[in-house]
Order: C-alpha cells, then sequence, then structure tokens
C-alpha cells in the first residue's frame, strides 16, 4: 500500500509543478530574462530538497554526466516555459512525454538492447497517435508552440539518456551526488542568464510576488519526484511502475489544463491522446 500512495504522490506533485509553471508562463512571463530567474529558484528548490539525500563524493565522471545533465535540465525547463506560453499545458504534457522513445531507441543503437516487433508496431503507433493528437493541419497555425514542446521532448529524452548513462556505469552508486551536483550547476547556468540579462532586459516580476514561491515549490515537486522515482523504480514491478508513472501523469495534467486553465479537446484529440499514452504505457516495459 505504501508503494502505491507513493506512486499516486509522485503523479500529483509532478502535476502540480507542471501547474505552476504553466500559471507562471501564461500570467507572468514576459521575456528571455524572467525565465531565467523563474528557473534559477525553481532548481534551487530541487537542490535544497535533494540535499537531503546521500553524501557528496563523486568521480570526474559524475562531474562530467551531471554537467551535461544540468544542460539537459536547462534546455528542458527553458523550451518547456516557452511551450506552455504559446499553447495549452495539456498537449504540450503529452509531447514530453512521447520523450521516452529517445531512451529506448539510444538503447537498442548504442547498447545493443534488443528492439522487437512489438517495439518498432508501438513506436509507429506512437508517431501516429502524436500526428492525430496534434491535428497537423491546425498545428502549422501555431510552430512556435511546436518547436517549443518538441525541443523540450528532446531535452527531457536527453535527461533519461544520461541518467541511464550513468547507471550503467560502475559510479551508479553516487546518482544522488550525481542528481545534487546537476541541480547546483543547472542553478548557477539560470543564475548567470538572470544576472546577465538584466542588464538588457530587466525581469518583470519581483521576490516578493508570487511567482518565486511558486518556482521554489515546483522545484521541490521535481526534487522530491526524482526521489521517490528512484525509490519506486526499484521495490515496484515494472509492468505496474512505468505505466502508471507515464500514464497517470498525462492524464492527470490533461484533466488539470481542463479544471484549472479551461483547456478543451476535441474528439479526434482524446483519441490521439489515448492511444499514445497506451504506447507509451507499453513501450517502456
Amino acid at each position: 500500500m505504501k508503494e502505491y500512495l507513493l506512486l499516486v504522490a509522485s503523479i500529483l506533485l509532478e502535476t502540480g509543478k507542471n501547474v505552476f509553471s504553466n500559471n507562471f508562463s501564461k500570467k507572468t512571463l514576459q521575456n528571455e530574462t524572467d525565465i531565467y530567474k523563474f528557473n534559477t529558484f525553481l532548481y534551487a528548490g530541487s537542490f535544497a530538497v535533494l540535499c537531503c539525500t546521500g553524501g557528496w563524493k563523486f568521480s570526474a565522471f559524475t562531474a562530467v554526466t551531471a554537467l551535461l545533465f544540468a544542460a539537459a535540465l536547462w534546455l528542458n525547463q527553458y523550451f518547456f516555459l516557452k511551450a506552455l506560453a504559446a499553447g495549452p499545458m495539456g498537449f504540450t504534457s503529452f509531447i514530453q512525454g512521447v520523450s521516452l522513445v529517445i531512451p529506448v531507441i539510444y538503447g537498442a543503437v548504442v547498447w545493443h538492447e534488443k528492439l522487437g516487433l512489438r517495439h518498432i508496431l508501438l513506436l509507429a503507433l506512437l508517431i501516429g497517435a502524436l500526428a492525430l493528437a496534434l491535428d497537423l493541419k491546425k498545428g502549422k497555425r501555431n510552430r512556435k508552440w511546436l518547436a517549443c514542446s518538441l525541443g523540450a521532448m528532446l531535452a527531457l529524452g536527453g535527461i533519461s539518456v544520461l541518467q541511464s548513462t550513468h547507471q550503467m556505469s560502475v559510479h551508479k552508486e553516487e546518482l544522488f551526488a550525481f542528481l545534487r551536483l546537476a541541480f547546483l550547476l543547472a542553478v548557477g547556468i539560470n543564475l548567470c542568464g538572470w544576472r546577465l540579462g538584466e542588464r538588457k532586459q530587466p525581469a518583470t516580476f519581483r521576490l516578493k510576488g508570487n511567482a518565486l514561491p511558486m518556482a521554489a515549490a515546483s522545484g521541490a515537486f521535481m526534487g522530491l519526484v526524482h526521489i521517490i522515482n528512484l525509490y519506486l523504480s526499484g521495490v515496484m514491478k515494472k509492468v505496474v511502475f512505468f505505466p502508471v508513472v507515464n500514464g497517470g501523469l498525462i492524464f492527470v495534467t490533461l484533466l488539470s489544463g481542463m479544471l484549472f486553465f479551461k483547456e478543451k479537446l476535441g474528439a479526434k484529440q482524446w483519441l490521439g491522446i489515448l492511444l499514445g499514452t497506451v504506447a507509451l504505457c507499453l513501450i517502456g516495459l
């Protein structure tokens, strides 16, 4: 029972992070400096939570992969906020979910993991479902949103590949040090972007407003999700964990978009997202 409660908590925390990010993007975000300022506090929140786990000892390999991981974190959240500012949270989160195929393909090409007929068919189904959900004829009207959503998806795929690469190495016991170092570096990257951006285009919101508490809370949620999912992936069956965590996040985020932001979906979009979610749930098994 404890594992399932933690699974629900993980989905709700990740959804909460998406809701806060969407609220910021829709109501506050005005320029590039706003993104860097918000993300500085977001990653600081994650780092603070991760500091409650493990030790600090790490190897040079962990340091290098953490730097690459931090760059992927930066790009993912940067494009995610820009996508949310331009389009609906539900669709954006669904496209991000498609990033699951990247580590699958990477594993097949680099680590020679077996990619059977089932995976190929599911990839084809996922591509078709994505086209159906996006309704590509309408998608051409908002190319900026689509480009940013795809950028967030590719960066999230990179995050998965880098974490898998670290865990495939002899330094896998340094995982929490790897995550803490990566999030600390992400704070540094965004802090530099914020301070440099202030010279040309100052941020449009203040420290006393609601945006920064939301950023810190979002980061704390993200850090907790990393800790919970690492624990659950080790104690739950793969056939249960991946379908629930991937499919659950997409649907709870979609429902949150409809409830809090009045986002609407047509029959074609619901069908595409349903088929895509099924493919995502099965492809990770």
